[in-house]
């Protein structure tokens, strides 16, 4: 096997894939208008799209230095077990396994460089901070979805009074629907960060709080699986990691279901009914 080769190979892998991990590692960061695109002056919800776009703006930070040493490392260990076959795609195999545990690592190691007390306050002030900015994104995600939801309301209410034509409205309709994909695509984004970065909280609390294991217990002579009940730790900044983990957890599920909320939005509007059905106008109907 060329060491060499197999080498670059790693390498190339690892490189693509920490871009999928750290979004600032190997890749130039977006543009807010690249992301969200210039304002046309049109879209009505756009200060709930610039709020939620700052917000992502954080959650992209690099965080995880681990991500990149994890990824090459596991680049390589994928190709040194390809044997010669499929080098590349053990590689990127590798690249991606060891990405994902290097970075979810790689916060707690670096955090251990201190004495250990005051690495548990590093992370407890990290999620308190990050809890502030996912309070901030759901309530722009929270508007914004709203926002669109009215707006499509009052594309049909304007044609049904007749204050635009239903050529007007189709064009409207279809412009809310573009928006609404930008929303989605956006929201993606940095439903996927907060992923990644959960991935290296839950890390560190586990390492400090870890879960309870399942024992076996007997009754009457028959083995039971039970899980032993969960205690809160008794040092203060323990519990509050544990308590602020779980905070966080929840933001992140409540940021998941507004997206899905803004998906079921998209195929909901995805027939405005007005180009094939006929609607009510005043005393008539049009088609």
């Amino acid at each position: 096997m060329n060491v060499r080769r197999l080498i670059l190979t790693s390498l190339t892998a690892s490189c693509i894939v920490v871009v999928s991990i750290i979004p600032s590692g190997c890749a130039t960061p977006f543009t807010q208008s690249s992301r969200i695109g210039l304002d046309d002056g049109n879209d009505s919800c756009r200060s709930y799209v610039v709020a939620l776009d700052s917000t992502g703006n954080f959650f992209a930070e690099d965080m995880i230095k681990g991500a990149i040493i994890g990824a090459g490392t596991g680049a390589i260990l994928g190709a040194l077990t390809s044997g010669g076959k499929d080098v590349g795609k053990k590689a990127a195999i590798g690249a991606v396994a060891g990405g994902v545990a290097g970075a979810a690592a790689g916060y707690w190691k670096h955090k251990m460089d201190q004495d250990k007390d005051q690495a548990i306050l590093s992370v407890n002030n990290d999620l308190t901070e990050e809890i502030n900015q996912m309070n901030k994104a759901n309530l722009a995600f929270g508007e914004l979805t709203s926002c669109r939801q009215q707006q499509f309301k009052k594309i049909k209410a304007d044609l049904k009074e007749r204050r635009i034509t239903q050529d007007q409205a189709t064009i409207q309709w279809n412009g809310q629907r573009e928006y609404l994909a930008r929303d989605i695509k956006l929201a993606n984004m940095i439903d996927e960060n907060m992923t990644k970065r959960g991935d290296s909280y839950n890390y560190a609390n586990q390492q400090v709080n870890p879960p309870e294991q399942e024992r076996n217990t007997y009754k009457k002579g028959k083995p039971q699986h039970k899980v032993a009940a969960k205690k809160k730790p008794s040092d203060p900044k323990k519990r509050e990691l544990a308590d602020l983990s779980s905070s966080r957890q929840h933001k992140a599920d409540e940021f998941h279901n507004t997206s899905e909320s803004a998906k079921k939005l998209d195929k909901e509007t995805s027939d405005p009914g007005f180009t094939t059905k006929r609607i009510p106008v005043g005393n008539e109907v049009i088609v």
